[in-house]
């Protein structure tokens, strides 16, 4: 019954979320672009592409694979195209709720490992679920740690039973937490999986020696994980020289970080508003990175109870939460600590240590499921005045920290609004604690069933409170205006149309619209990525840029200018050419770019040597605009083309789309090669007559890896819902 209580609650809270006019903003909207984009070529065509197109004259989608799909998204396209869903947004919308269902899932599970009393593992799962804010930064405030109850889960019991399995699954959920999430988080993922590993060993060494039993060794589950990984890594060095890095402070070659970036990156958050923030949701998101990357509040009341756990709770694990908590805080805050971190292997590619307050919470969070459980079964009666002092002395924080904070209150009392911010100081600071404090008095000393009459009372309390917090959030959401609600269609699937050549504003309405609605100043930060739901090729987008095609960053240090001069809005995407002059090296092509000037657009540059390619050259006058051109067939990773070639010799044509080794074409059935163009671009030979040339994507060895990623992902949500099943049909 607690189960399903938890999981309601969470699904209730996210229930004014699935309203149509509300849109995600900043790098939720860019997790929701990319989506869009994997889902919409799915729902076509059974397939996921493996180009993008739009981002920048084409680029691979892997690293959009990697950093921004979940299991949960991979599942909900599933069940998007099973059952012909064509509102995207809401789809994306259901994954996310997914997301935080498998959250509250671990949370309960987790609970119900460590505390004696079952109402305990519920209070959790409601501060948990009601301190989730995901609309605006979905990684660093949700996805951060949306697994890691799981992981904590399967480690505890490992360590408890001595069972190796259990080592094994929480590898395996580690590795679907990476899924989805930056490239770089797997660093932190490695030395907080270290930490709670170390932690629990000290407590638990018997547990230690199972590794040196053979056994341990031929679990299927350690092989599948030893699998999965070597496949991970193998594909993400893979991919990674397909990719050109301009990221803020990174080596561009290693991707580490200075020690200086490493602390500072983004900023710290302030002890004193990072209090202010975990007692009052004041400011409700901290001063840090984007100003919407981290919260912390789960409720008042909790607080009290953390502050409980500490003064009176004791046990191991207690004790593991309590320190990981602490090496968490100094961390974030970048303090001597962070220094000795940042030599841990791995540590020198992550940045944004100022933004791990979301992590830390769960740890709070916890902790105070610990004063709840102590709560519960304590019958001593100077713990339960400590517990009174306590709230008093927190009764009394709002005056002590806001010295106008009760003429504020009186002067918004004519307009008073439970589910106000006033509301919510008045409710958590003074009714709430008079009331929660009288009765716990009452419970513990005069009634004779009074304690769990207190403890429900307390619960109730909290319910509100993260309500009352759930509501200021969602009051702050970016939504569509109502005279602009038209534009939210969208959203809906499209054919993915081939567009001629590139330019600066779209002329189809249906475009127009997801422009209008994706550039407002409300979605803040803006990515190249938004060009896969609008579905238009842009010839130079003035977006937030971070990592380019390898071609088209060399051909920009080249000069800034030859992307749009060359395959930008100045010609066809698609042209012909005779005039052909064969390079061996970027160094060459730079001379020779150089050196053509204004005969450049109408000369074609291969990597090729100068004998090594047909000649096409016939003096004659030639002109690209008169060969019939027709593209029959387009997809992200596939184009068709029919052309009448008139030229005795032939001609070659340039795709001014992203040159990659993996691009394949056939020419009337019959392979032929793709030649690199202007080091940035594609280009094929073409004979003379009727020719219908196919142009796709075949990236061999990575591209199996790819949709092995899907297929893990999928079972994985399907794992976890057995676990789910299980859990509900078992007695509480």
């Amino acid at each position: 019954m607690y189960f399903l209580a938890a999981i309601l609650f969470c699904i209730f809270l996210n229930i004014p979320y699935l309203n149509a006019v509300i849109v995600p903003r900043a790098d939720t909207l860019r997790v929701f672009d990319i989506f869009y984009f994997f889902y919409n070529d799915f729902f076509y065509h059974n397939t996921f592409p493996q180009w993008n197109p739009y981002y920048l004259h084409g680029i691979t989608s892997y690293l959009f694979q990697i950093e921004t799909l979940t299991p949960a998204n991979y599942f909900l396209m599933m069940v998007g195209k099973l059952f012909h869903i064509q509102n995207v947004l809401l789809l994306y919308k259901l994954s996310v709720l997914l997301e935080q269902i498998m959250f509250v899932t671990g949370i309960f599970f987790l609970s119900r490992l460590l505390f004696s009393n079952r109402i305990t593992s519920l209070f959790v799962s409601v501060c948990a679920s009601g301190s989730i804010i995901w609309y605006s930064q979905i990684y660093f405030n949700f996805r951060l740690y949306y697994l890691t109850p799981f992981i904590l889960f399967f480690l505890i019991l490992f360590y408890i039973k001595k069972q190796p399995r259990y080592f094994w699954l929480a590898c395996l959920w580690q590795l679907a937490q990476v899924i989805g999430n930056p490239p770089y988080f797997p660093c932190l993922y490695f030395f907080t999986f270290l930490l709670m590993n170390v932690l629990l060993a000290f407590n638990y060494k018997d547990a230690v020696r199972t590794f040196l039993d053979s056994k341990h060794w031929k679990s299927p589950l350690w092989i599948l994980f030893l699998v999965l990984t070597i496949l991970y890594a193998w594909f993400m060095f893979s991919i990674k020289k397909d990719y050109g890095m301009d990221i803020w402070q990174r080596d561009p070659v290693s991707g580490a970080v200075t020690l200086d970036s490493f602390q500072r990156h983004a900023g710290n958050p302030n002890l004193d508003e990072l209090l202010h923030s975990l007692f009052f949701a004041n400011p409700m998101t901290l001063k840090v990175g984007n100003w919407d990357d981290n919260s912390v509040y789960f409720g008042l009341l909790p607080i009290l109870l953390l502050c409980y756990a500490i003064r009176y709770a004791r046990s191991k694990l207690f004790n593991v939460m309590l320190i990981i908590a602490a090496v968490l805080l100094t961390f974030t805050l970048g303090g001597v600590l962070s220094t000795f971190i940042y030599h841990v292997p791995l540590m020198a590619y992550f940045r944004h240590v100022g933004l791990l307050c979301s992590l830390l919470k769960i740890f709070l969070i916890l902790i105070a499921g610990y004063g709840f459980d102590t709560f519960c079964s304590s019958t001593n009666k100077k713990q339960l005045m400590g517990l009174m002092v306590m709230a008093v002395i927190i009764l009394f924080l709002p005056d002590l920290f806001y010295p106008d904070h009760q003429k504020a209150l009186q002067d918004n009392l004519s307009k008073f609004n439970l589910f106000s911010s006033e509301g919510l100081h008045f409710i958590s600071t003074h009714g709430y604690f008079i009331a929660a404090a009288l009765l716990v008095i009452m419970g513990a000393c005069f009634l004779k069933r009074g304690r769990m009459i207190a403890v429900y009372v307390i619960l109730s309390l909290t319910v509100l409170d993260v309500m009352i917090f759930q509501n200021n959030v969602f009051q702050k959401l970016f939504r569509i205006p109502k005279d602009r609600e038209f534009l939210v269609e969208s959203f809906n699937t499209r054919q993915t149309p081939y567009q001629t050549q590139r330019g600066l504003l779209p002329d189809d309405p249906k475009q127009k619209q997801a422009y209008e609605l994706l550039f407002s100043p409300l979605a803040r930060i803006v990515y190249p990525d938004v060009f896969a739901v609008i579905q238009y090729d842009h010839c130079s987008p003035n977006t937030s840029l971070e990592v380019f095609n390898q071609g088209y960053y060399w051909l920009k240090g080249v000069n800034k200018n030859l992307p749009a001069l060359l395959g930008g809005c100045l010609y066809p995407k698609i042209r012909y050419y005779q005039d052909v002059i064969g390079y061996g090296s970027n160094d060459q092509a730079e001379e020779l770019i150089k050196g053509l000037n204004s005969r450049l657009t109408n000369t074609l540059l291969i990597a090729s040597a100068k004998d090594a390619f047909p000649s096409v050259q016939t003096g004659n006058a030639f002109s690209s605009d008169a060969i019939q051109t027709k593209v029959t067939a387009y997809q992200p990773d596939t184009i068709t083309i029919q052309t009448v070639v008139t030229q005795p010799k032939g001609v070659f044509l340039s795709y001014f789309d992203g040159y990659h080794p993996a691009w394949k074409a056939k020419v009337n059935g019959v392979k032929t090669k793709i030649y690199e163009a202007y080091g940035a671009y594609k280009a094929i030979f073409i004979p003379q007559g009727k020719n219908v040339i196919q142009i796709y994507f075949d990236n061999g060895v990575v591209s199996v890896i790819f949709f092995a990623i899907i297929f893990f992902s999928v079972l994985f949500v399907v794992h976890w819902m057995f676990e789910v099943i299980s859990a509900l049909k078992r007695p509480e």
